[in-house]
């Protein structure tokens, strides 16, 4: 049987470690509980505004954890302070990865197994101060999450899609429909990226640079296409601040932090428990885009039905930016694209022809960045293909014609693009 004591060490003058109590993590858990729980009750009786400012309030929300752990005899006080007082005033466990600026993304696959992605690198979670003491633990801290983003998290909903204050992405899901347990993962955007900072990281290069760059000029449509966390929202919020237009954003959840001062961000409601209220992604579009004119429309990603309503927004004239998951810029543009917009009522009415032809009106440059994994256990992400779309006549049907324009790990251009004799109020046919 696993031994799932924690034994714990100080430091003696002059070198050396004692050893000074060993816990099962079962009755830490349990005691962690019971003192979280009295807690509350304390400072929702002594200090209940306390809860509303908890950043102001963070000495007395911890003096108070502590004088309830020594009174309750708990053992190893500083850890049972740190694991209640975080969930407190934060999301637990995670609140420490959270606050760490290098940390990219959190998997949690169950409450005590998890890793994290650092500088490029994954590693396991090892100390247990970062992992969650009981599935219940894990559930509440998620509930919590979801409830911080007005989005509801129970048996009834059991995944959730949300947005931290931060702007850090957490998708969620109960156990139930998780089998083996809860499980939670966060993507962070600590930082977003101007379009020559991607440039110095290695993203991208300079000749590719200087083409999309011309591309944003000349107001064409561009998709950034690639695999999950390979940093097509990153690169996509690097275009805008290469414009000199406001920005309206259409997301569900707000991802997007717009290098520019004039931002305009929109997102969904859904609706309330009683399944009344809420407001659609499409309804946005047909309302707040066609009413209020944007220069640049950056779309969140195309994932769904609502692919069909981000792609007749794009078909409006309005220069604009979106993203989409894809294997490479072709399957982007001739697969996914139409295929997800064909998940709709008015895409399945009209046929893939039609939705063809609709893509290949709506988008011109398809940007695919990709994941490039190295023998030491490095993740580097990097733009590994730009193409351009152009539509063409076949058979008196309109289809995308992908064309190759930059491609490799280096970026090499293989072709000169048609695309340079668009002029703005027009398209190559």
């Amino acid at each position: 049987m696993q031994d799932t004591r924690d034994t714990r060490y100080t430091m003696l003058k002059g070198g050396g470690n004692i050893k000074v109590e060993s816990i099962d993590e079962g009755k830490f858990s349990q005691i962690a509980e019971e003192v979280r729980i009295k807690a509350v009750n304390h400072i929702r009786d002594e200090k209940p505004e306390a809860f509303s400012a908890p950043a102001q309030s963070r000495d007395y929300l911890r003096a108070s954890v502590r004088k309830i752990a020594l009174e309750s005899g708990a053992p190893d006080i500083n850890r049972i302070v740190d694991a209640v007082s975080n969930d407190i005033l934060g999301f637990g466990p995670l609140q420490r990865l959270l606050d760490d600026n290098e940390v990219n993304e959190l998997r949690y696959y169950k409450y005590n197994n998890g890793e994290y992605e650092k500088n490029g690198r994954l590693h396991r979670i090892e100390d247990s101060k970062l992992l969650f003491l009981s599935e219940e633990h894990m559930r509440r801290t998620a509930v919590k999450i979801a409830q911080s983003a007005g989005r509801r998290l129970d048996e009834s909903s059991p995944i959730v899609d949300a947005r931290l204050p931060d702007g850090s992405r957490v998708s969620a899901v109960l156990k139930g429909v998780s089998l083996h347990g809860s499980t939670l993962m966060v993507r962070r955007f600590p930082k977003f990226f101007s379009l020559d900072e991607l440039v110095a990281m290695g993203y991208l290069n300079e000749e590719a640079k200087a083409f999309l760059k011309m591309a944003l000029k000349n107001k064409w449509n561009i998709v950034v296409c690639g695999p999950m966390g390979s940093g097509k929202t990153t690169c996509a919020n690097s275009f805008t601040g290469e414009v000199d237009t406001d920005v309206l954003t259409i997301e569900d959840p707000i991802e997007t932090r717009p290098l520019n001062d004039r931002v305009r961000q929109f997102e969904p409601i859904l609706p309330n428990i009683e399944d009344k209220g809420g407001v659609k992604l499409s309804y946005i579009v047909q309302t707040v885009l066609l009413r209020t004119r944007p220069g640049l429309l950056l779309f969140g990603e195309c994932r769904d039905f609502n692919t069909f309503f981000v792609l007749t927004g794009m078909n409006t004239g309005t220069h604009s930016i979106t993203t989409v998951h894809s294997v490479n810029c072709y399957d982007a543009v001739m697969y996914r694209l139409p295929i997800l917009a064909s998940m709709s009522s008015e895409g399945q009415s009209m046929g893939m022809n039609y939705l063809l032809g609709l893509v290949a009106s709506s988008v011109d440059v398809a940007v695919y960045s990709g994941l490039i994994k190295h023998d030491d256990g490095r993740i580097e992400r990097r733009v590994l293909e730009i193409s351009e779309v152009v539509p063409k006549w076949v058979n008196d049907m309109l289809l995308p014609d992908v064309r190759v324009i930059f491609k490799g790990a280096n970026l090499v251009q293989v072709a000169e693009p048609k695309l340079l004799k668009k002029g703005e109020g027009g398209r190559v046919a």
